[in-house]
């Protein structure tokens, strides 16, 4: 049930937008709706670090045609919100592999956006398969 909740998210899901596709730009969203995004984002972050994949897969879906609508967030304030949302959304549209039985250990790993790459793969560490 998890795989398939997850693969539900489109394999384009957190990508750059390509110019004319009649987005409008960061500069010119509402900064209520650009806070109302970050609080979504953020949502989402929680959510997958938390492992609750299927929900996150979910506000993937609902968020990303509004996402689509504006185009540059990166140059917004809410740039970090964004960037852990695209890191996220990309890792959910690709299904991580079934839990193991009986469950693997836990593997914990600090940093940025990019320190979520790993998340919900199994890895080895010290010879030992984890997850991080």
């Amino acid at each position: 049930a998890l795989r398939a909740a997850v693969t539900e998210v489109a394999p384009d899901a957190g990508g750059e937008l390509a110019d004319g596709e009649g987005a409008r730009l960061g500069k010119e969203a509402p900064p209520l709706e650009l806070d109302l995004l970050a609080l979504y984002f953020t949502a989402l972050k929680v959510l997958f670090v938390s492992g609750c994949l299927p929900a996150a897969s979910a506000l993937v879906r609902l968020l990303e045609p509004a996402r689509r609508q504006i185009r540059d967030l990166h140059l917004t304030l809410i740039r970090n919100e964004n960037a852990y949302y695209c890191c996220a959304a990309m890792l959910l549209a690709t299904p991580p592999p079934q839990p193991a039985d009986p469950p693997l250990a836990p593997l914990y790993v600090a940093g940025d956006s990019h320190a979520l790459s790993p998340s919900w793969r199994v890895v080895r560490w010290r010879g030992q398969p984890r997850v991080p």
